[in-house]
């Protein structure tokens, strides 16, 4: 079987050949690989939504490209054998630069370092236990690591903690959308990510935008200077 991607004429300057076959390796492949076809498109459609919204915005790699047809239109085909196996989840050798934090800021500075590395070791001491159970279930690609680095870093600078005894959120401005909040317990060690609660609480829509599932969670606190729609979105206070 083959995995493959069609692009039409006007698209190409934002998903090129190199790029699709790309995310057909880095994505595609190890959805479909571990027999998760629907999550492999929907976690595959937000790469696409993500790269279509960083082009519009000047940020992504698109910039620049050349505007002219190719032949026959962007595309690229990729081998696969759907259900064959599922990507190991080996142990990091770095794994021990990856503590828990003094601080919920350093938490989530060393995440990102781990993004940059592409580690996808679940046992991270920068997660809380329950994350590591999370992410033991939870395929992670590097193509997925790419787009969150990439993001992460033009958040940061501007990201605000607001704190409550343990637990902590990190948060960025409401215009950015599909910037999502981190977050993080303090356990004895320290400051540890909560990606288990992100997941149980938070969910994006077809644009990335996130928006909250439920609002019977105990990060509530963080989130007091703002207001929900019906759907879980978020809106500034009216003044």
């Amino acid at each position: 079987k083959q995995a493959r991607l069609e692009i039409g004429y006007d698209l190409e300057g934002i998903f090129p050949d190199g790029f699709v076959g790309s995310l057909e390796r880095e994505q595609m492949v190890p959805f479909f690989s571990s027999g998760k076809l629907g999550a492999g498109i929907e976690a595959t459609v937000e790469l696409l939504v993500a790269r279509a919204l960083e082009s519009r915005d000047g940020q992504g790699p698109g910039q620049g490209a050349v505007r002219g047809h190719y032949s026959e239109g962007a595309g690229a085909r990729t081998a696969i054998a759907i259900g064959s196996v599922a990507p190991e989840k080996t142990a990091s050798p770095e794994a021990g630069r990856f503590t828990a934090q003094t601080e919920p800021l350093l938490a989530l500075q060393k995440y990102l370092e781990a993004l940059s590395l592409r580690i996808k070791d679940p046992e991270l001491k920068i997660y809380t236990q329950e994350s590591r159970r999370f992410f033991r279930q939870w395929l992670v690609t590097d193509a997925q690591q790419d787009r969150e680095f990439r993001g992460l870093s033009r958040q940061l600078p501007v990201a605000e903690v607001r704190q409550s005894g343990a637990r902590a959120v990190i948060l960025f401005p409401i215009a950015e959308r599909q910037a999502a909040p981190y977050f993080l317990q303090r356990g004895e060690e320290g400051w540890m990510l909560d990606f288990a609660g992100m997941s149980r609480w938070i969910a994006f829509n077809h644009q990335n935008q996130w928006h909250f599932k439920s609002f019977d969670h105990p990060y509530r606190f963080a989130f007091e200077h703002l207001t929900f729609d019906k759907h879980g979105f978020p809106h500034e206070k009216p003044q």
